[in-house]
């Protein structure tokens, strides 16, 4: 029974498949077995991973592993031939943040190893298995009072992805510390002042590098300060002495403090509305 379906697939293979992508296939379920696919953060790349099936046969044991990957709804094209019995593929070539499906399956004794094609496969793993690798998250991030009472200004380390047009950073902000984090901005560069909180507010943040799937984040929270009194008026006559500053919209009132010398320490006088 098996050669019978063996050599149907075969003939399917020698028909419908060619040019190193694969369109379509009759699925056995003696391929490799186990698949993982994770992304391998020591190296860098989608590491693919698998145990080899016993109900394979004899037939694979002098044959080739064989993976094909796609993106989307394009066709499965080969990946890589790997020897059978290494039981590991890393694709170091892998463009990061994009997600990517795989399938793997034996190849049948072939005169020469890199021409391992179409043709010849017959067993297959009958599912297909997702990766992506990961890209690089900032390392350094911070969250800070931006100019004088304008905002937080949250600034990170830039890792822009070569080749992808579409990547971009994305803010996600919370109100307090273990509170839920939602959507906020995306932005190009490795900056943003956020001016949405009111004065003395404190807020939390994560940023996040993304194509169409995000790194790890950083995380840091900051606090929005106050506009300081410009312009400050000192005047005086018998009765005192006077000052006088601009009025600053988002306080809700003001400090004054003195000090008989500049290398005294300053004590308050009062709080003026």
């Amino acid at each position: 029974m098996r050669k019978a379906f063996t050599a149907f697939l075969l003939l399917i293979g020698l028909l419908g498949l060619g040019g190193g992508v694969l369109t379509v296939s009759a699925i056995a379920q003696d391929g490799p077995i186990n698949v993982q696919v994770t992304d391998n953060t020591r190296t860098d790349a989608i590491q693919i991973t698998w145990d080899d099936n016993p109900d394979a046969g004899s037939g694979v044991n002098n044959g080739v592993v064989i993976l094909y990957r796609r993106k989307g709804a394009t066709s499965f094209a080969k990946l890589a031939n790997v020897l059978h019995g290494w039981n590991e593929y890393l694709w170091y070539d892998a463009p990061p943040g994009l997600e990517y499906e795989f399938r793997i399956g034996y190849c049948g004794a072939s005169e020469d190893f890199y021409l391992c094609d179409e043709p010849w496969i017959y067993l297959w793993n009958p599912d297909t298995f997702p990766g992506t690798r990961q890209l690089t998250k900032p390392t350094y991030f911070s969250a800070s009072d931006g100019v004088v009472g304008s905002g937080i200004s949250l600034n990170w380390d830039n890792h822009p992805q070569q080749g992808e047009n579409n990547f971009y950073y994305k803010i996600m902000i919370a109100t307090t510390s273990n509170g839920t984090y939602v959507l906020g901005p995306g932005v190009f560069i490795s900056e943003y002042l956020d001016t949405t909180m009111d004065p003395l507010e404190r807020r939390y943040y994560k940023v996040y590098a993304c194509i169409e799937r995000c790194s790890e984040y950083a995380y840091d929270a900051g606090q929005r300060g106050l506009d300081k009194p410009e312009n400050l008026i000192i005047d005086h006559d018998i009765d005192g002495v006077y000052l006088d500053w601009d009025w600053v919209q988002s306080a809700d009132f003001y400090a004054v403090y003195r000090s008989p010398m500049d290398t005294v320490s300053y004590t308050k006088l009062g709080e003026p509305s």
